[in-house]
Order: C-alpha cells, then structure tokens, then sequence
C-alpha cells in the first residue's frame, strides 16, 4: 500500500504555515499591505481585470462558498485529526478521507474538484495568477476573502470572534493559494487527487484548531 507524506506534498507551498502566529497583528499587517501595493499600482494588471475585484468576482465566490460548504460538514473531525496527525496520506486514509467529506468514492471527488478547477482555471484567465508571488498571492486572497467571513462567520465583534475569522481567512487565503500550486489541470493522475486532498486536509485540520483556539478564548 502505497504512503504519500502530506508535508512533503505541502513543501510545495510552504508558505502554508508561515502566518500562523500573531494572527491579529499579520492579518491587520496584511491588510494595509495590500491596501498600500494596490494604490501602488504593485501589481501588473489590465484595467478589465483589476485583481483587487477578485472578491467580487462570482465565480471566485462560488468557489469559496463550495469549498467553505466542504470543509464545514466535514463528518468526523476525530478521523480527519488522525489522517492529519501522521503526516501520512495511505490509500486507506484517502478512503477515509473521501468519506468523511461525504463522497462515496475517488471518482466522487475527482469530479467535484475538478468543478471546483475548472472555476479557477477561468479565474485564472481573467486574472493571470502566475504574474504574481506566492506573498503577493496570498495578500490578494486575504483581502478578497474578508468580506465572505465577515458576513459568514461571526455576527458579533469580540476579541475571540475577530480573532477567530482573522485566522480563518489567513488559513483559507493559503490553501486557496495551495491549491493553485497544486496545478489547474483536471484530476487524471494520482498526484493531482493526493495533493488537492492534502490541502483540503490541511485546511479542515487548521480550522478545526483555529475553533478549538476560540472555544478556550471565550472560556476566559
């Protein structure tokens, strides 16, 4: 049986937990940043396809609201935890994996990622993700994912809820980025599925942490 290290998949973009610390502080630093590069003119761009409208952008946010969905009925985060905590993808664990996600077999996932593909493949038409830095990437992502979580996750604004939703959109604007590095192409050879569901892995696991981290926050 084959084993597949999810932290070797992940030494592809390990930017992934280069922000995990000092939430508050990097998501705020990150914001002004991107606000700064943007009246900068730091990034290249056409004038029809201003990447600071990304959040607007309808297929970017059918993409985030499908992988947001993903991620949340997750059924058995006691399984995901034990996937994630050996740094071990086995085919068994992929079984596990496509499971508790709520596929019922590889093919299952295979054709709702590459959906979820397809999206960014004509995000990435319009907005030429290449020409950008992994860091500048991840600023984008961040900026245009604040307004999903700050209408999606927190009704109220406490420190623990706003610490809460800075981290989930940092965790999400890396896997999002992930996912990218994981290449655009359809889901036809082993390591595209391997490395897609590691990130979504990495993902699910992250946020499992980031809520445990608010439930301790509001015990206080």
């Amino acid at each position: 049986m084959k084993n597949f290290k999810i932290l070797i998949l992940l030494n592809l973009f390990i930017f992934l937990t280069s922000c995990s610390s000092d939430s508050d502080n990097n998501f705020e630093n990150k914001q002004n940043e991107t606000i700064s590069s943007s009246n900068n003119n730091t990034f290249s761009r056409t004038e029809s396809n201003d990447i600071t409208q990304l959040g607007n952008d309808e297929q970017f946010q059918l993409f985030i609201n499908n992988e947001y969905d993903l991620i949340k009925n997750i059924n058995d985060k006691e399984a995901l935890n034990l996937i994630y905590s050996d740094n071990n993808l086995t085919e068994d664990e992929l079984n596990t994996f496509y499971s508790i996600t709520g596929f019922d077999s590889e093919s299952s996932f295979i054709n709702y990622y590459n959906s979820q593909l397809e999206l960014l493949r004509n995000l990435d038409n319009k907005y030429n993700f290449n020409k950008y830095s992994q860091e500048e990437l991840k600023l984008i992502l961040i900026n245009a994912l604040e307004q999903f979580y700050n209408n999606s996750l927190v009704s109220r604004a406490g420190p623990c809820e706003r610490k809460l939703r800075n981290e989930m959109v940092i965790i999400a604007a890396e896997a999002y980025a992930a996912h990218l590095a994981c290449g655009l192409a359809d889901l036809s050879v082993i390591g595209g599925v391997i490395c897609h569901s590691a990130v979504v892995v990495w993902h699910a696991a992250s946020n499992d942490n980031a809520i445990l981290d608010y439930e301790n926050c509001i015990k206080k």
